[in-house]
């Protein structure tokens, strides 16, 4: 293959690959670090976090909470909430812990009941907008064949041009000591 071409691949490659591992990072490797991310699927938020953005979430203490934090907390076992705390209140009787008020940005009314400590994930630290629709797209058929599909032609566009225009060496012939 032509130096030129070659090297216009692979830069092109290069770029796609390392588009993909910054977004696996991006969406998956930051819970190495103790980073949650969640995808958020209602309006409330808006405009400030839009439907379909990922929040990145990481663990806060108590004292570290103020009014106007983004928190995301548990509604049930297994769904979660993002809302702005509006108002802390003293502590939830005998408990000993604070209790938070909160209520979604784009919603005229507080939140009904309060949320506690234990019930906080923790606190946004920054949001992706939209970035949410591509990770709902990919954990379902057919987005997960597509992604699959997307990273097997990456790698056949890493390796094919090595194997259809590999550039034989000629062998070198074995050479007699006959003297």
């Amino acid at each position: 293959m032509n130096k030129k071409i070659k090297r216009i691949w692979n830069t092109i490659t290069t770029i796609l690959v390392t588009v993909v591992a910054l977004l696996a990072i991006a969406l998956w490797g930051v819970q190495l670090l103790g980073i949650d991310v969640f995808v958020v699927q209602s309006g409330s938020m808006e405009p400030e976090i839009h439907t379909g953005s990922v929040v990145y979430v990481t663990a806060v203490e108590e004292e570290d909470l103020a009014v106007g934090d983004n928190i995301t907390f548990k509604l049930t076992e297994t769904v979660n909430g993002t809302h702005q705390i509006i108002e802390i209140l003293g502590e939830e009787e005998g408990s000993g812990k604070l209790m938070f008020r909160t209520k979604g940005t784009a919603n005229e009314h507080a939140d009904e009941g309060y949320v506690t400590i234990d019930e906080i994930v923790g606190k946004v630290r920054f949001s992706l907008p939209y970035a949410g629709y591509a990770i709902a797209y990919i954990q379902q058929p057919p987005g997960t064949y597509v992604l699959f599909a997307g990273i097997a032609f990456i790698l056949l566009l890493v390796v094919l041009p090595d194997l259809i225009f590999s550039e034989k060496k000629p062998q070198k012939e074995e050479q007699n000591d006959e003297a």
